[in-house]
């Protein structure tokens, strides 16, 4: 028997019934509601990607696009000022089974004000839709941090008079914020670059030992195991890869420095506070990035049998970064201070709910901190820019589009040259993976 699929005007009509407006996503909400009581916990991640600031005509609307626009979730509508971002929300599943944008909008230079309306709005959607958020992941930028202070987070350099949680609009639970490690590595590594030198307890911390690393291999055409090239030295035209930043401050460049200090090379004299930088960098790094239920050492899973060992290691690294200095003022109390308090507020969080979920919910063996990354919406976003052939800024008509059809079918895949690395299995579902599971 032949069985005869539909016709093609039948099938862009049934896809475009899916709703890829600015705004929050009804139909995902409804759909997220069929979830298993136990794959109901999730993460909130928010991020802002950079769109081309075009104002076009779209034929089926019949109205020129590429404004402001939010979807009726603020009071500011009718703004004629051009979009230059969406600003997309995304809630990712602790136990690592699901992943979907639930709403975006289109901005320019959202103030913090109007930003906390909207994390409130996607938190009370969650909550009517059966889900616990546990957490707010977000990246470095000012306007987050002071969205997240508006909402009530009091945030420290100090693991114990840190407070990096907000009560939720609905039920006055706590809902915990996340600073994103990737982007806290690499303010890390930016910081010691644009200073070049900082000061520790144990001496000055140099960028020029890196410098002297490289030129080193560079004329003894070797590598003393680790992968530090131009490229990391060069950090500044490749600021937003996160693996320059994790391959330069890792542990294998503090091994080379080590080795070679040990073998009395004189370039090397003295860069015992250097290789420390390193150490502490990446070992947090590690703690906040884990990713695989089998780990050992920084990078393993947080079992409730394991929470004291890793507190006893994570929080004295976390002091550590306390007592950095440049120019003799205390690094905390700079500009430069985001990458410290971002750490701090991050542990805090991530063993303040280890703590809760495990009271709380018997089934949970292990978390993976890798579930409250920011790297799962950079992952989106790189599969928005390649739906139209490496466009790094789609125009507003181009970003629904593919919203659209990650929202129906999940069938864009994302470059291996974006700002991070695709680790996990393509978990991202569409609505109908929810409407219609797989028995």
């Amino acid at each position: 028997s032949i069985f005869k699929l539909p016709n093609e005007t039948a099938l862009r009509n049934w896809t475009s019934t899916v709703n890829g407006e600015p705004g929050f996503f009804i139909d995902v909400f409804e759909a997220l509601k069929t979830l298993k009581l136990d794959n109901r916990d999730c993460n909130l991640v928010l991020d802002a990607m950079s769109i081309k600031k075009q104002v076009i005509w779209d034929k089926k609307a019949h109205k020129f696009i590429g404004y402001c626009d939010f979807g009726g979730q603020l009071n500011i509508e009718g703004s004629e000022t051009a979009a230059t971002e969406a600003l997309v929300f995304m809630l990712v599943g602790l136990t690592g089974k699901w992943k979907i944008p639930v709403g975006y909008v289109f901005q320019n230079k959202l103030n913090a004000m109007c930003q906390a309306q909207l994390v409130k709005a996607v938190l009370t959607l969650a909550h009517n839709s059966g889900l616990r958020v546990w957490g707010v992941t977000f990246d470095g930028a000012v306007t987050n941090f002071s969205t997240f202070k508006i909402l009530g987070c009091e945030l420290s350099n100090n693991v114990e008079n840190c407070k990096p949680w907000i009560k939720h609009p609905v039920d006055n639970s706590q809902v915990f914020i996340i600073p994103d490690a990737c982007h806290m590595l690499k303010l890390a590594r930016n910081t010691l670059g644009n200073t070049l030198v900082l000061e520790s307890p144990s001496g000055l911390i140099k960028w020029n030992y890196f410098e002297n690393l490289h030129q080193l291999q560079t004329e003894m055409g070797l590598k003393f195991a680790n992968k530090l090239t131009g490229v990391h030295i060069g950090w500044k035209k490749n600021k937003m890869k996160v693996k320059i930043a994790a391959q330069l401050l890792s542990s294998s460049t503090a091994n080379a420095l080590q080795f070679l200090l040990d073998n009395n090379f004189q370039q090397f004299k003295n860069s015992e506070a250097t290789i420390q930088y390193c150490r502490v960098i990446d070992q947090i790094f590690d703690f906040l990035n884990s990713r695989n239920p089998f780990s050992k050492g920084y990078k393993t899973p947080i079992f409730r049998s394991n929470i004291g060992i890793l507190q006893d290691k994570i929080i004295p690294l976390i002091n550590y970064l306390s007592t950095l200095k440049y120019k003799n003022q205390l690094l905390y109390m700079t500009n430069k201070k985001t990458f410290i308090i971002g750490f701090t507020a991050a542990v805090k969080s991530m063993f303040e709910v280890s703590k809760i979920i495990f009271t709380e919910n018997l089934n949970f063996k292990y978390i993976l901190t890798y579930s409250f990354s920011q790297d799962h919406i950079e992952i989106l976003f790189g599969r928005f820019r390649q739906r139209f052939g490496a466009n790094n800024n789609p125009n507003v008509m181009q970003f629904k589009t593919a919203m659209k059809q990650i929202l129906l079918k999940n069938a864009i895949k994302c470059s291996n040259n974006s700002n991070c690395n695709t680790f996990d299995e393509d978990i991202t579902l569409s609505i109908f993976s929810f409407t219609w599971p797989s028995k």
